[in-house]
């Protein structure tokens, strides 16, 4: 299984997660490397939470300014856009 893009800040590491073997890639359109499943661990490993999010996202990265995570995805007409959400939001 393929995680597409990892990222961290002082507490969590975030893993966007695809699902797909490197197999499935082979061949296949960019959009196999898309997910919308953000996996979160404590830095022991353990995972804590998965987040479904509303788009298809290819990376993703921690500002640590703002504490957001900034994504690249796709917006609706199937262009590259970037978006941001506040992780804190679903981090308690």
């Amino acid at each position: 299984m393929s995680v597409a893009s990892v990222t961290s800040d002082d507490d969590y590491i975030y893993a966007l997660y695809n699902g797909h073997v490197l197999e499935d890639a082979v061949g296949s359109r960019d959009d196999i490397l898309l997910s919308n499943k953000l996996l979160v661990f404590d830095w022991e490993g353990t995972p804590c939470m998965a987040i479904k999010l509303d788009r298809p996202i290819k990376s993703i990265t921690y500002d640590k300014k703002e504490h957001l995570i900034l994504a690249l995805g796709l917006n609706e007409k199937k262009d590259f856009a970037l978006y941001s959400f506040p992780i804190k939001k679903y981090i308690q």
